[in-house]
């Protein structure tokens, strides 16, 4: 009942990877020059926190309505009175065939600047110092949550370390355009008795796409970055921007504002994929440009809905030593979800 996507690392040929399908085309399609950032005020915990915590209907719930509706719990801090975190629902929902992971929960701390987090509830957790050369990592998760309308999400993981073996892979082979990950991904949603939204559990189902769509236009963009690309990431000193995608530049076939709406009330299972891009200094890097000006692994985790055709994204970017530089959330639209 989980997404399961399961790709050979390494090798282009085997991986399907062509320019035609290329990462490259995702991003590139609605981040124009003319786009600028502007500044925004940052995201509000307590917003974060309604949007996430509680109830979430999984297949298993969807299926039998005696069984528990796992919840997003919130930590409270040790002295009391604000909350300093959530605890995500348990693990062994996302990994089903582990053991040890039947009861285990992560925790994500506000404070930790590796968990980045929108007003909407969605987030991305991760290291800020990315060692890939480090042999204790086997246990470790790199995780993501997007939010889709109709009160639904899709949670995405990957294991740190197969992440950390494409990214020297990756660094190994030339004009290598991306490497798709093992992607662990379930698609969650809101239970008809909670005061959070509506159930729409019978959409809960697995995808099985293996190919990346590559007819995503980006509309809008926030991400947080350091003022200076020399500086080392600390959260709370970190500026956040938007880039608002100009209606000019947005093709025809996107359609105006009240088709879109109407596409995200329709409702069909979300498909996820998890893929790592590396991009020289020398080339184009169309998100992180004025960023950092040398080399950069990007980590992208991505999901669409092909019915509503919407779709979400976060990409989190690393320097060459493996330090944290910038976190993007993305909302978009497939332009024609046929295609895919």
């Amino acid at each position: 009942t989980t997404t399961s996507l399961v790709y050979p690392r390494c090798s282009r040929s085997r991986m399907g990877l062509d320019r035609s399908n290329s990462a490259a085309v995702l991003y590139a399609t609605s981040i124009t020059a003319s786009a600028s950032w502007k500044p925004c005020a940052p995201p509000r915990f307590d917003e974060f926190v309604e949007c996430t915590v509680g109830p979430w209907n999984t297949p298993s719930t969807g299926e039998d309505n005696a069984a528990p509706i796992p919840e997003v719990e919130e930590v409270m801090r040790s002295c009391g009175g604000a909350i300093q975190g959530i605890r995500e629902l348990p693990l062994s929902l996302i990994f089903p065939t582990e053991e040890d992971a039947s009861e285990e929960r992560t925790y994500h701390n506000r404070a930790d600047g590796g968990f980045v987090y929108a007003d909407d509830g969605s987030y991305s957790a991760g290291p800020e110092q990315w060692d890939w050369n480090a042999s204790d990592e086997s246990e470790k998760l790199i995780m993501a949550s997007l939010t889709f309308p109709n009160r639904r999400r899709m949670w995405l993981t990957v294991k740190l370390s197969e992440a950390s073996q494409i990214v020297k892979c990756s660094s190994e082979e030339d004009n290598v355009l991306h490497q798709i990950m093992n992607t662990k991904g379930l698609e969650l949603s809101r239970p008809v008795n909670s005061d959070k939204g509506d159930d729409h559990s019978s959409n809960t189902r697995e995808s099985t796409s293996s190919q990346l769509p590559n007819n995503v236009h980006w509309k809008e963009i926030q991400r947080v970055r350091m003022p200076n690309s020399n500086q080392a990431w600390s959260l709370p000193r970190a500026k956040w921007e938007k880039q608002i995608i100009e209606i000019d530049e947005v093709t025809e076939e996107d359609g105006d504002d009240a088709t879109t709406k109407l596409n995200e009330d329709k409702m069909g299972p979300l498909m996820g994929w998890a893929y790592i891009k590396t991009i020289s200094q020398d080339q184009e890097n169309s998100l992180f440009r004025d960023v950092i000006a040398t080399d950069t692994t990007n980590l992208h985790m991505l999901a669409v809905c092909p019915v509503s055709e919407v779709a979400r994204s976060v990409v989190r970017c690393y320097d060459s030593s493996g330090s944290l530089k910038s976190v993007a959330f993305l909302h978009g639209s497939l332009s024609n979800a046929d295609e895919q």
